[in-house]
């Protein structure tokens, strides 16, 4: 029965029952008019017998005429609320459909945007829907898909057999998921990853949906990776050294059998508690050191020992790089492991070898050192009485022949005294004594003691220190000296005509303390470049030739670089040959403390003054 038929039924109802009253009430009217009738109405007057009538009837039609009302009432009350379920079913429906519709696109856009190939059929396994990702994969057009048998797109003759299977098991409920192969439409084979399952409706199979995924690369990749360890594990079977892995966790996972050969560790052993046999005095550093490493991601390299299970120590060395994959994740670890106890032993037979070595030189020196001292004593007793008598009278062949011994004596007195400066420093017991003194008059002192030597070779000699340099140093004016008679006199040596020139600057100041830059400039022979590293070595020159024509030990430079880098500088040169050489050097000077300036005279007072250039 439909709900219009219910409520026609229900108002009909209502109406029987409405009538039903009515006629009760008029029957139950006219029995009261005839009671009152016949023992009330007789007993009273014709006026007041009609108005008792008429209140009877009025009674008795109110009722049926409320039942009347009240029944009307209900039928529209009744026809009000069916509209408004009606109403309320529809836009309910409309609802539903509207979020289904909603699904349904969300699910087409899904299946039509998705890289994954999706692809369902029929009970007949014909295809009813084919997104764009299995199109790409392979190779058809939507068209060319639909209703066709998925075995005639896809399946190549061998994999028949198992698609068979498959099939029945998809059939039977189960969830397949497989790594296969398949073909595409030009014959080539792809790689791809299935998932596939059953469709029911009604409670009845109705067909399959399947999700493809190309993992080609990924299978190449795969293979590429096999076929590395499989390499590497060749490798370090044939490698030399013990190579060895370790996960992210700095566990080890891999050793190869020479890593077992030089630890003589079990492969247990060497995949598990590897730290049991490291020696026990470097066990805790090579530990600390390999979790250091493991913590921070980086490579390490160390050196320790191994006690075989025979007694036998073996040093090692390792060495570690991380493994990071394409994203910089750490992986693992991979290192190396080489037997150095042979290497180690040559190094301690060498080291023995040098301290004997620089045991024996100490001593030569020493000796050098005291014999020089002993040498020169006598020598300055010659040298003294030679020049007390050249200030007798003399002839000419006498003085001559004291003349040579005193040349003789100086010569031989300047060998010993760079001999004994070079012991001293070797054994370390040469040592600065720094002092207060003038600078610019000490530089004065120094270069005029060499210019008689200059005048003889008709040589320009001069030095330029700045006025605004500080005049009173803190220094050992004994060394700077040495350093200025050895490369000035150097200079004058190995220039034939031109110029030595000395200037002074100041490199750097701070507070009490500056340094100096001084530059000895010539326009002498020069020095080619590749010797210029040579001059600077014990008993070396630039020529061998050198010696024979302009004599020297060989000390001088070399004496001069090793007090220079007492006083806290650095030497070096500038040279061409033919043309000339600059030596330059820096030292490190105390500023004296509330020392006298000395006066500059000014340069006006020479003004319209003449004067003699000599």
């Amino acid at each position: 029965m439909t709900k219009d038929n219910a409520e026609e039924s229900a108002h009909s109802g209502t109406g029987r029952e409405i009538l039903l009253r009515f006629v009760l009430t008029a029957a139950a009217g006219v029995a009261t008019y005839e009671l009152l009738n016949q023992f009330v109405f007789p007993k009273l007057g014709a006026a007041q017998t009609h108005l008792i009538t008429i209140g009877v009837f009025i009674l008795a039609s109110a009722v049926p005429f409320s039942c009347l009302i009240r029944w009307r009432r209900r039928l529209l009350g009744s026809k009000t609320g069916t509209e408004d379920a009606l109403s309320a079913e529809v836009d309910t429906r409309r609802r539903t459909e509207h979020i289904l519709q909603e699904r349904t696109d969300l699910l087409d856009t899904l299946i039509q945007t998705s890289p994954i190939a999706i692809i369902v059929h029929n009970q007949n396994r014909e295809v009813t829907l084919a997104n764009p990702a299995f199109c790409e994969v392979f190779g058809y057009t939507q068209q060319e898909c639909l209703g066709r048998r998925l075995e005639e797109l896809i399946l190549q003759e061998e994999a028949k057999g198992n698609f068979s299977e498959n099939v029945q098991l998809i059939a039977d409920g189960s969830v397949l998921h497989r790594t296969v192969r398949r073909k595409r439409k030009d014959g080539t084979l792809v790689d791809v990853e299935l998932h596939a399952k059953r469709l029911f409706t009604d409670g009845r199979y109705c067909g399959a949906f399947a999700l493809f995924q190309d993992i080609t690369k990924r299978v190449e990749a795969e293979s590429a990776l096999r076929q590395s360890e499989e390499v590497f594990r060749m490798l370090s079977a044939a490698s030399p050294v013990g190579i060895f892995r370790a996960d992210e966790k700095g566990e080890p996972v891999y050793a190869n059998e020479r890593l077992i050969e030089i630890t003589g560790l079990t492969m247990e052993q060497a995949v598990g508690n590897w730290s049991e046999t490291i020696h026990p005095a470097d066990r805790d550093r090579a530990m600390t050191n390999w979790k250091n490493a493991v913590e921070s991601g980086d490579g390490s390299s160390q050196q320790y020992r191994y006690v075989k299970p025979g007694g036998e120590i073996v040093w090692v060395a390792a060495h570690t790089k991380p493994i990071r994959d394409a994203d910089g994740r750490l992986q693992g670890f991979v290192g190396v492991m080489e037997d150095i106890t042979s290497l180690r032993e040559a190094h301690e037979r060498m080291r023995e070898a040098k301290e004997t070595a620089d045991a024996a030189n100490r001593a030569k020196s020493e000796f050098l050192a005291n014999m020089s001292h002993e040498i020169r004593t006598p020598m300055n007793g010659i040298v003294g009485m030679t020049e007390l008598a050249l200030d007798t009278e003399l002839d000419l062949s006498q003085r001559e022949y004291l003349n040579a011994v005193k040349y003789s004596a100086d010569s031989l007195l300047t060998v010993i005294n760079d001999i004994l400066d070079f012991s001293k420093i070797e054994v370390g017991k040469l040592s600065l004594d720094p002092i207060e003194f003038h600078l610019p008059d000490h530089l004065g002192q120094a270069m005029r003691t060499l210019a008689v030597r200059a005048h003889h070779k008709q040589l320009e000699l001069a030095y330029f220190v700045p006025p605004e340099l500080p005049e009173f140093v803190l220094a050992d004016p004994v060394r700077l000296r040495q350093i200025i008679l050895n490369l000035a006199g150097n200079a004058i040596k190995f220039t034939e005509k031109g110029e030595v020139v000395m200037r002074v600057e100041l490199e750097s100041r701070e507070g009490d303390e500056m340094s100096l830059h001084f530059a000895v400039s010539d326009t002498g022979i020069g020095i080619p470049a590749e010797k210029q590293k040579l001059i600077f070595e014990p008993f070396a020159q630039a020529d061998t030739s050198t010696t024979r024509r302009y004599g020297g030990t060989g000390l001088g430079l070399s004496i001069s670089m090793r007090l220079i880098e007492m006083m806290g500088g650095r030497v070096w040169l500038e040279s061409e040959v033919g043309k000339g050489t600059t030596f330059h050097f820096t030292a490190r000077f105390g500023v004296a403390a509330a020392t006298p300036r000395l006066g500059i005279a000014d340069p006006a007072i020479l003004q319209d003054v003449r004067v003699l250039v000599v």
